[in-house]
């Protein structure tokens, strides 16, 4: 079982480092960890809502299930999205690619808690699967939200007749 925690661990912060050393500007450490807390915090939102989903809809019908899926998949990136939000308005978000970074890092601390709690839950066989496929998917699944995020111009300079990105 700590074999598997730890595992968890090591596979998302190994992920989190791949992602972060391609920002050629690197990103203050302080707002990377405080986006991947929101993103650890975004899981215990969407976990609730998805609790609350699954209580409802309690027919095992294929067109429920498809619902199922499609609203928790949604209720996923919505909370991923609204982690990687609390990075926007920061000085040091003023290029494209740091719309990339701070999305995969909020979805990283969300796949962690997630895997955590499936090696606490369903044991070192499940968690392992699912902490090499889910950490990945999670960081990838942000990716196309993230790039346009990361592509607005809302950080200072940005437009406006300011400097723009660098």
């Amino acid at each position: 079982m700590l074999l598997s925690l730890l595992g968890s661990i090591v596979i998302t912060l190994g992920w989190l480092w791949f992602f972060v050393r391609r920002d050629r500007h690197p990103e203050p450490l302080w707002l990377l960890a405080r986006t991947f807390a929101w993103g650890m915090f975004a899981w215990f939102v969407a976990a609730s809502f998805e609790a609350s989903l699954g209580r409802m809809l309690s027919s095992s019908a294929p067109l429920t299930l498809l619902l199922v899926a499609l609203l928790t998949a949604v209720i996923e990136e919505v909370s991923k999205f609204l982690a990687t939000s609390t990075a926007a308005d920061e000085p040091s978000f003023d290029e494209p690619m740091d719309g990339l970074v701070y999305a995969v890092t909020a979805a990283l601390g969300f796949a962690l808690v997630e895997n955590l709690t499936y090696a606490l839950t369903f044991g070192a066989g499940t968690a392992t699967g699912h902490a090499l496929l889910a950490t990945l998917g999670h960081a990838l699944f942000s990716a196309p939200q993230a790039t346009r995020s990361g592509g607005t111009g809302r950080a200072s300079g940005a437009g406006g007749g300011g400097e723009g990105w660098r």
